[in-house]
């Protein structure tokens, strides 16, 4: 059976032993001659790169002698070189224009979307040029016209229709014959015609009420709504033409009323009562004999009266309890709930009310305080059980 050959290991004595000073010379000159190039190309990239050194994208240029424009490496134009897009140019000798570099015309060339012009031959309207020949020289929208002849209404060039043409939305009228009526224009009617709407009328002989032309009921006519009325005849209550109830004629609500001889009571017509004739609700009554309260007419009680609720008493004789009128008991009468008493003689009336009220009892000694004979004029048992 045959065997294969065993290779020595590089940390065999073998090895070693065959690892000369000639072969290590020659492994050296093999070396040198594969890595000399390399050396070289390193040492010149290093060396020999310019200070200006400058990147565009993926690529190093000398920017002492060219321009990185959009990432794209162009030389220099001049020691004022700038970028259009991806193109370099001088900008005393040329333009941009969106992009685009054109060479100056002369020192009034301007750009008209991407492309140069000189604006004393051509006009410039939207990015669209015009020659100025024959009088071109102001734009309307896209369209250069001659101002002399024409006139620019919304966008749309319109022949004139005399010195002073004004437009019309995207039309051109004339004044003296034509009058503008919501962007439509309509013949005159008169000299002072105006407009209703998209209608014209003669103020002198019409009227325009919400939009529609009235004939005219006298000089001085007005509009009631939709209807032409003569103030000096009429009035207008609420939209409605009423005749008048005398020179100083007021309204209530849709009705008409001569104030000196009537009064309006919440939308209704009272006559008057007395020369000082006030309302009361609906209701119209003389101040000077009856009084409102709560919107119910009652009779005065007197100089002091007063309102208690509905119903009106004389202050000087009686006081309010609660909405119930009770009579004066002295001087310094008060109230104890809907009960009136004297505070000087029966202190403790009123304690014992409250008390009931509060479902709590009083001792029989108080009790038997409240209800002396001196306090049985003033208020009774009954009374006060009522509490």
């Amino acid at each position: 059976m045959c065997r294969r050959a065993l290779t020595p290991s590089p940390s065999s004595p073998a090895m070693w032993s065959s690892f000369t000073p000639a072969a290590a010379a020659g492994m050296y000159r093999r070396l040198s001659r594969l890595l000399l190039p390399a050396v070289i190309i390193l040492t010149f990239t290093l060396f020999m790169q310019p200070a200006t050194a400058a990147t565009c994208g993926n690529t190093t240029y000398d920017a002492t002698l060219n321009v990185c424009c959009s990432g794209v490496v162009q030389p220099k134009k001049g020691s004022s070189t700038q970028c259009c897009g991806k193109v370099a140019y001088d900008p005393t000798v040329s333009v941009c224009c969106s992009g685009a570099a054109w060479y100056n015309l002369d020192d009034y060339t301007e750009c008209c979307g991407n492309e140069a012009y000189d604006p004393t031959v051509s006009v410039c309207c939207n990015g669209f040029m015009w020659k100025i020949g024959k009088g071109y020289t102001q734009c309307c929208g896209n369209e250069a016209y001659n101002p002399t002849w024409s006139v620019c209404c919304m966008g749309v060039v319109q022949p004139k229709k005399g010195s002073s043409t004004p437009c019309c939305g995207s039309k051109a009228y004339d004044p003296t014959v034509s009058v503008c009526c919501n962007g439509g224009v309509r013949s005159k009617i008169g000299s002072s015609t105006q407009c209703c709407g998209n209608v014209p009328y003669d103020p002198t002989l019409s009227v325009c009420c919400n939009g529609g032309v009235r004939s005219k009921i006298g000089s001085s006519t007005q509009c009631c709504g939709n209807v032409p009325y003569d103030p000096t005849l009429s009035v207008c209550c609420m939209g409605v033409v009423q005749p008048k109830k005398g020179s100083s004629t007021q309204c209530c609500g849709n009705v008409p009323y001569d104030p000196k001889l009537s009064v309006c009571c919440s939308g209704v017509v009272r006559s008057k009562i007395g020369s000082s004739t006030q309302c009361c609700g609906k209701v119209a009554y003389d101040p000077t004999w009856n009084v409102c309260c709560s919107g119910i007419v009652q009779s005065k009680r007197g100089s002091s009266t007063q309102c208690c609720g509905t119903v009106s008493y004389d202050s000087t004789q009686n006081v309010c309890c609660s909405g119930v009128v009770r009579s004066k008991i002295g001087s310094s009468t008060q109230c104890c709930g809907k009960v009136a008493y004297d505070p000087k003689r029966n202190a403790s009336i009123c304690h014992r009310t409250q008390a009931k009220h509060e479902g709590k009892r009083l001792p029989d000694s108080q009790i038997n305080t409240i209800y002396e004979p001196t306090c049985a004029p003033v208020i009774t048992l009954f009374e006060c059980n009522l509490l």
